[in-house]
């Protein structure tokens, strides 16, 4: 179905002149070239490595909001917590162990911060006496 939509976007009347051929045929050989060279550049593996390292952080995030659920229902940082916060730590630990250690930037650190105050003030926790 692509092949057949590329190869249907050179059958417009705009492309039928000179001028037209030759950008139709000019973007082909661009296309060609990426094509090839693209895998000796690791844009598509950095990139799949980012979603999987992300997708595992909202696991994480996931766990800590159900384990924040149960304290507060339960009114208690009781051992069941205490036993799931455990697990969600180690999961921590093989999510910062997966990442490479390339620094944030100060205006993104700034800008997380900002949203995890947002989403969950101090008020939302439960602190044991």
């Amino acid at each position: 179905m692509a092949i057949s939509g590329t190869s249907s976007i050179g059958g417009f009347w705009f492309l039928q002149n000179t001028l037209g051929t030759t950008i139709w045929k000019s973007l082909g050989a661009v296309a060609i070239v990426i094509g090839a060279v693209k895998h000796l550049f690791p844009f598509a593996d950095k990139r799949l490595k980012k979603e999987r390292l992300a997708a595992g952080y909202r696991m994480l995030e996931h766990e800590l909001q159900c384990i924040r659920v149960g304290v507060k229902e339960r009114q208690a940082y009781d051992d069941i917590a205490k036993g799931e916060f455990r697990i969600a730590l180690r999961s921590k630990k093989e999510l910062i162990t997966q990442s490479d250690d390339e620094p944030c930037s100060k205006r993104v650190v700034k800008k997380c911060r900002i949203s995890v105050e947002t989403e969950l003030p101090e008020t939302e926790f439960y602190i044991p006496p």
